[in-house]
């Protein structure tokens, strides 16, 4: 065991908290693993749901309880449409090295009528 928490085969068990409705979406838990407990947060907006234009912002975060300034994970993007006719979206990744520094790892924009 050396000091974690032992299943079996298991999957290693998760405890969080989620709220859902037609316009906010969130789901928070943290891993229980007593070596490598890992907290990840998740959520996503979306707004103004006709038919001229509609946009959903969502990020996802994951970060190691034991070290939380290393190797933190980060994503956040945005899509949308205008007219149902163009979608577009956004998505940027980003997070912190084993030695602390925060950085943008990378980042996509798409289009497509």
């Amino acid at each position: 065991m050396n000091g974690s928490l032992s299943n079996g085969a298991m999957k290693t068990p998760k405890i969080g908290v989620e709220y859902d409705n037609s316009w906010v979406k969130s789901k928070t838990d943290v891993t229980v693993d007593s070596a490598k407990p890992q907290l990840t947060m998740e959520a996503s907006f979306r707004a103004n749901e006709d038919d001229d234009s509609s946009y959903t912002a969502g990020h996802k975060t994951s970060v190691a309880l034991k070290d939380p300034m290393n190797n933190m994970k980060t994503s956040m993007a945005l899509v949308g449409h205008f007219n149902k006719s163009t979608q577009w979206g956004a998505l940027m990744n980003a997070g912190t090295s084993a030695k602390g520094v925060f950085a943008v790892t990378d980042t996509s924009l798409a289009f497509n009528h």
